[in-house]
């Protein structure tokens, strides 16, 4: 049975380039253009993990993480955030609202899939 990969990015050439980069790597894909969108689908759908873009409308990926890991239904979802903010605030940030990992754009394809590769092995 395939993974599913959750995909939330607001930017429409960001997102399609993930989802291309995760179906290429044989998994399924959920895409969600905010943070809201990503916590309902996520409720829904119970993804293996969530690619999460920081900088949102409606709701940031931090809030969107936020409320995941309050959730007993979504709260073991590995999060990997995804943002081209690379300080170290905002990885604490991340690290400390439950994601698990943190990835800065721009990125390197092989780079993203072993980070995805890793959490969805763990």
């Amino acid at each position: 049975m395939k993974k599913t990969v959750l995909v939330a990015d607001d930017d429409a050439m960001g997102l399609k380039l993930i989802e291309d980069i995760v179906t290429v790597a044989g998994y399924l894909v959920i895409a969600a253009r905010d943070g809201r969108q990503a916590v309902e689908k996520a409720r829904q759908h119970l993804p293996d993990l969530i690619l999460m873009d920081v900088m949102m409308p409606v709701l940031d990926g931090y809030g969107a993480v936020a409320q995941l890991k309050s959730d007993a239904k979504t709260k073991d979802i590995p999060v990997v955030m995804i943002t081209a903010a690379d300080s170290a605030h905002f990885k604490e940030l991340a690290f400390s609202l439950g994601a698990v990992d943190f990835v800065t754009k721009p990125f390197n394809v092989q780079h993203l899939m072993s980070k995805i590769r890793c959490h969805l092995a763990a």
